[in-house]
């Protein structure tokens, strides 16, 4: 269950209710990915995204059809994000969806929905260190300081539950550099460094450049003499 901090305004309040008013809906927008079709209110869609007000508003075919098209956007992931953006609480059954309403909201630069569904997935990922790659890879294409600082950090903890996982075989090679070169890392044996290097290599097929640089942050003089 989320729930934007600011749901109890008396202008959020207000939101919620014209965002309910049939009278006012007077474009369509349609999602390619779903195919599928919402009616709603151009100044609703304008007040919460930008890029939606640019394209509702600007000098583009929208903005006199009032009908848009979105791409890679799906109907359910974005009726969260405007509940969201909108102060309603809203309820979402995996952290694939959590994920999906964070994209959502970067690519329509809504600001306050990201940095709040930011703040839910740092905290699912304290809670439950094994999240952190998951989370890595499916917000690899979204604002990633924050999430990337606490996977991180989740990751210097659970090294070897990550290991037996195969999770880390998955990780961004950045990910990993900045996981070898941390004096924080927790590992029983700096074997298993080198070990899960080989594995990570073999999974990506990755001969020559990519993954050279890992080799370095391997600390060969604490393993045990052969």
């Amino acid at each position: 269950r989320l729930q934007h901090q600011y749901s109890d305004h008396d202008v959020m309040k207000q939101l919620q209710d014209l965002a309910e008013e049939a009278k006012l809906y007077d474009c369509s927008l349609n999602f390619r990915s779903s195919d599928s079709r919402i009616q709603t209110s151009t100044f609703l869609l304008c007040l919460c995204s930008p890029v939606l007000r640019t394209m509702l508003c600007g000098c583009y075919r929208e903005s006199w059809t009032r009908e848009a098209w979105i791409e890679d956007v799906g109907q359910d992931a974005f009726e969260h994000a405007v509940d969201l953006w909108l102060g309603k609480t809203t309820t979402l059954s995996s952290f694939e969806e959590l994920l999906a309403v964070g994209a959502v909201a970067d690519r329509l630069d809504m600001k306050g929905v990201w940095k709040h569904v930011e703040n839910v997935i740092c905290n699912e990922i304290e809670k439950d260190g094994m999240l952190c790659v998951d989370s890595l890879i499916c917000c690899q294409d979204l604002p990633l300081d924050r999430i990337r600082d606490v996977a991180l950090a989740a990751a210097h903890d659970y090294f070897n539950e990550l290991c037996e996982s195969g999770k880390l075989l998955d990780a961004p090679e950045s990910f990993l550099d900045a996981l070898f070169s941390s004096d924080d890392l927790c590992v029983d044996r700096e074997e298993d460094v080198l070990a899960l290097l080989a594995a990570w290599s073999r999974r990506r097929g990755a001969g020559g450049a990519e993954g050279a640089g890992l080799v370095g942050k391997v600390r060969f003089g604490a393993m045990e003499p052969a």
